[in-house]
């Protein structure tokens, strides 16, 4: 009597069923994937921030490998700078320059840290708008120069590299108005030495800057105030010919008043605001 030899049909049978079942699900992982970042688009087109970061993160944890994964990462750090999380924006930055040095798109992420700098600059300037210019903390705007400095240094044929040269601007202008405004507050609380000093580093490291013909005439004002007559003419001849058309001159003699003065609401509530 012969042994029976077991049939391969089942056993084929069951591969091809496993195969297919196999191809199925890695089609419907594709799928699911693309459809999860076709959604994650739409909330970010929308301006739905808060719906596309969570779409994003599930994707993240979801599909850590998958075809989208390092685009994930990208979008994440866009959509934490639109939603003003400058903070978790900035580390995902870091994280990704320290993992991926080397990717074709780390111009954007060096980009973004500088915009992201730049909007936590925004943040604590305006949180700390006080009375008294001093106190405020305008180092933020001199840190989203450096960074993106750093970006066209490494990158000067990027396709940011135009919009980094603006926002540089823009901050550069803030440090110039602060600087000013600083002076100002010197001024008018009598602290002529340290107005000078202030003055003089403004006209120095800003060079270009709309507030230099401001700078020049509170430079002769206070170099008035402080009774030094020669030295207010000399600033004063260097505004008319540096701005001869500045509003703080008027047939060529300095128009220009400084003096503090209480805003009108100050008067109406008598003193309790302003």
């Amino acid at each position: 009597m012969f042994a029976r030899v077991p049939s391969v049909v089942p056993t084929l049978f069951a591969l091809l069923v496993l195969v297919m079942l196999t191809a199925c699900g890695q089609q419907t992982r594709i799928t699911t994937e693309g459809d999860s970042y076709a959604r994650a688009q739409q909330f970010l087109e929308e301006g739905r921030y808060d719906a596309a970061i969570d779409q994003l993160e599930a994707m993240e944890n979801r599909f850590p490998f998958g075809a989208y994964a390092t685009q994930v990462q990208l979008d994440l750090i866009y959509a934490h700078y639109e939603r003003r999380n400058y903070e978790r924006a900035m580390r995902r930055s870091n994280r990704f320059i320290r993992l991926q040095p080397a990717h074709p798109r780390v111009d954007y992420v060096y980009y973004m840290r500088g915009l992201i700098s730049f909007g936590m600059a925004e943040r604590t300037a305006s949180l700390l708008s006080t009375r008294n210019p001093v106190d405020r903390d305008v180092s933020g705007y001199d840190d989203t120069f450096m960074l993106l400095e750093e970006f066209l240094d490494r990158f000067p044929d990027s396709d940011y590299r135009d919009d980094a040269k603006g926002v540089m601007q823009v901050a550069r202008s803030r440090m110039a108005e602060h600087s000013f405004n600083v002076a100002l507050y010197y001024y008018q609380v009598d602290r002529t030495e340290s107005a000078l000093t202030r003055l003089n580093k403004l006209l120095a490291e800003f060079p270009g800057e709309s507030v230099q013909d401001d700078a020049l005439a509170l430079k002769a004002r206070t170099h008035e105030k402080r009774g030094d007559t020669e030295a207010a003419e000399r600033t004063l001849e260097l505004l008319r010919s540096e701005f001869p058309d500045s509003a703080f001159l008027r047939d060529e003699e300095l128009d220009a008043d400084f003096r503090f003065r209480r805003p009108w609401y100050f008067w109406l509530t008598l003193g309790l605001v302003g």
